[in-house]
């Protein structure tokens, strides 16, 4: 959610507390900064910009996540 509304620091914040998805705010930050044109004002995400990443590790995990998230909220009604 963070991401898509923009608030890029508290979704690395989130990222890093859960040690997780990581990689995912960083590669929507990038995607983000490349279609303006622009360089990276954020110092929280300087530490990571020669992080390699892997686009599609990165598609599979959200799947991946988004599946687990749908089996959770199934067995929730139940």
């Amino acid at each position: 959610m963070n991401i898509r509304l923009f608030k890029w620091e508290r979704a690395l914040a989130i990222a890093n507390k859960n040690k997780q998805h990581i990689d995912t705010v960083l590669w929507y930050r990038r995607k983000f900064l490349s279609s303006f044109d622009r360089r990276e004002d954020i110092p929280a995400f300087d530490k990571y910009k020669d992080k390699e990443l892997d686009e599609a590790a990165i598609q599979e995990d959200k799947a991946r996540s988004k599946e687990a998230e749908r089996n959770d909220n199934g067995s929730a009604r139940k």
